[in-house]
């Protein structure tokens, strides 16, 4: 393949080039935080971010910061690489077939979430498994702890096949908390879109605005940032119900539904003590979210910057390129 050859190759798979390269380097960057948050949802004795992080470099060293992060290193790479695509076709398909085009501000926003929702909800379908081996990974000290059973580091591989064994040897077992998980991705993803465009139209349309006076990476960072925030605060407690429900089967204690989770989480477990306060009870919901957000902050912000940075990289390779071949088109046709 010639020059011109791997110059088309690259843009025209730019999208699927950008979100794998900058989704490994965020993924790996936000890890530490996601191994924390999964531990600070499904440990109530843990009191604070700090305690638990000591807690894990005391009991497990450094690795135990990064348990398991080969999985999510591959599988949300390729996941957001499809992700990514998948909402750029459906976004396109929209805008061709529909009303809703990005003009404005209330159709942009509208177009991300609709563009986002079948992304979010194909990825589910893959990645669930992925994400269980992952957070069972990410808990298996604990779990064994817990239990007071010796720890065995089962690898990625043995941890998958310990999983579909507590399932009763049923390979279902990998898609255990499945709805929750495709709810969680579909309106997650659907929002996540739909909050980045918003704030990508809001700066483009108007040159004047604070975020134009950044440079372009710092801008994509604080965009990607917010997004992630935003629609992970909207998430979270689906994501709360569903580490539960999966930690619950790891731990091979009795299946509850997600709606006594839910209660039990809000109003308390204990029938002979009085209920919760509402607004105690909704703050469980939210337990570890201050290390979801600085995770969100620090791998989305990244993601975005990187995708954004070799998005316009490429894309200016290319359009000089083309300027080249044209200058050329010109000169031979004038020697001609």
């Amino acid at each position: 393949m010639g020059i011109d050859g791997e110059n088309d190759f690259v843009f025209n798979n730019r999208t699927v080039i950008c979100a794998t390269s900058a989704s490994l380097i965020s993924t790996l960057a936000g890890y530490p935080l996601d191994s924390i948050k999964s531990r600070l949802q499904t440990d109530r004795s843990i009191k604070s971010i700090s305690s638990c992080a000591h807690k894990v470099w005391s009991q497990e060293g450094f690795r135990g910061f990064f348990r398991g992060v080969w999985i999510p290193l591959w599988s949300i790479s390729a996941v957001r690489a499809t992700s990514f695509s998948i909402y750029t076709k459906s976004r396109d398909l929209l805008a061709k077939n529909t009303s809703v085009k990005p003009i404005d501000l209330p159709f942009t926003a509208l177009s991300g979430l609709l563009s986002g929702l079948p992304a979010g909800f194909i990825i589910s379908l893959a990645s669930a498994p992925f994400e269980l081996i992952k957070i069972n990974r990410q808990l298996e000290f604990q779990i064994a702890s817990s239990r007071g059973l010796v720890y065995r580091d089962l690898g990625t591989i043995g941890s998958g096949r310990d999983i579909i064994k507590k399932h009763r040897g049923a390979i279902t077992g990998l898609y255990t908390g499945l709805r929750l998980h495709m709810m969680r991705d579909s309106f997650g993803t659907g929002l996540y879109f739909s909050i980045y465009d918003s704030l990508k139209w809001l700066t483009r349309s108007n040159p004047n605005h604070n975020l134009n006076k950044l440079p372009p990476q710092v801008a994509a960072f604080l965009g990607g940032a917010t997004a992630g925030i935003s629609s992970w605060l909207l998430v979270y407690p689906v994501d709360v119900v569903k580490i539960v429900v999966q930690q619950r089967m790891l731990s091979e204690l009795p299946p509850k539904s997600p709606k006594e989770i839910l209660v039990h989480l809000v109003r308390g477990s204990n029938p002979d003590l009085p209920p919760r306060p509402l607004l105690i009870g909704i703050g469980k919901l939210y337990r570890g979210l201050g290390v979801s957000a600085s995770r969100s902050t620090l791998a989305h912000g990244l993601m975005w910057a990187l995708y954004e940075s070799m998005m316009g990289r490429i894309e200016e390779e290319h359009a000089s390129a083309l300027d080249r071949d044209m200058k050329i088109a010109k000169n031979t046709s004038r020697l001609v």
